[in-house]
């Protein structure tokens, strides 16, 4: 089992990021125009237990075609604060909010992403955004050998693409 974590501050309060991610069209903008990816089912907000289905494509001119396997991830421990009675919001603000994708099937032996969005103690306008993997290639250590590098920087990428774009989004 492999781990990639992905950390850094955003001016935004963690209910404000965690809002942006809960719009329909926040998944879509955080897809890199370089990552051929085919959006087939995804929940209008996010709750538990709701399913995305996605269509991987496969990189250069090919990417357009839907002929990539399909990678469907069930959404769990979806936490935020807004939904809270003001109470349990108080108790949870130390906590934060975000949810985790399980993959359901799919390309990968194991996957599970934690997206968390919490609060910078001193700075009510700031948010650690803390995204978090854990996953597994397929055929074991070959698998990691052949592809793991390149997995491991495909993930740099695309979260150093995700960070550009909640700046733009979240600190105009």
């Amino acid at each position: 089992m492999k781990h990639f974590k992905y950390e850094f501050v955003l001016a935004a309060s963690p209910t404000r990021v965690f809002a942006w991610h809960n719009e329909p069209h926040a998944f879509p903008r955080l897809v890199p125009p370089w990552m051929p990816v085919q959006i087939l089912r995804m929940p209008t907000s996010l709750q538990n237990d709701a399913l995305v289905v996605l269509r991987l494509g496969l990189p250069g001119v090919l990417r357009r075609f839907p002929i990539g396997p399909l990678w469907v991830l069930e959404l769990s421990d979806v936490t935020t604060t807004t939904a809270l009675t003001p109470g349990e919001a108080a108790a949870s603000a130390a906590s934060g909010a975000g949810f985790k994708d399980t993959q359901v099937a799919g390309p990968y032996v194991y996957w599970q992403h934690h997206h968390q969005f919490l609060p910078v103690p001193g700075q009510p306008r700031a948010c650690l955004i803390r995204e978090e993997i854990r996953y597994a290639l397929p055929l074991g250590w070959l698998g990691e050998f052949v592809a793991g590098g390149f997995m491991r920087a495909l993930l740099m990428a695309l979260f150093r693409h995700r960070e550009k774009i909640l700046r733009r989004w979240l600190e105009a």
